[in-house]
């Protein structure tokens, strides 16, 4: 995982993760993806950036590498690529 090989803590990584998600839902707010984005089965706008916080990342549990396979994320959208790690709330 890239927080291994770069020495990122996950609060790090987290604070990166809300700036994205923050910027992304700015950005689709003001129309700067408007022209970017094709609508495809009916979908016009990527639904994966979300208003979040530290405080809900933290309840959050991070997939592990040595789990065999990313646990089923029902809240992604189909549309979404596949993430770069997940997520899964905590039991």
């Amino acid at each position: 995982m890239i927080a291994d090989k770069w020495g990122f803590s996950r609060e790090q990584m987290e604070e990166f993760a809300l700036r994205s998600h923050t910027l992304a839902l700015k950005a689709i707010e003001e129309g700067r993806f408007d022209r970017e984005v094709a609508p495809l089965n009916g979908v016009d706008m990527d639904e994966t950036p979300r208003n979040t916080s530290m405080e809900a990342m933290a309840d959050l549990e991070p997939w592990r590498r040595a789990a065999p396979s990313p646990p089923p994320c029902p809240a992604r959208p189909a549309t979404a690529p596949p993430p770069c790690c997940w997520f899964r709330k905590k039991p």
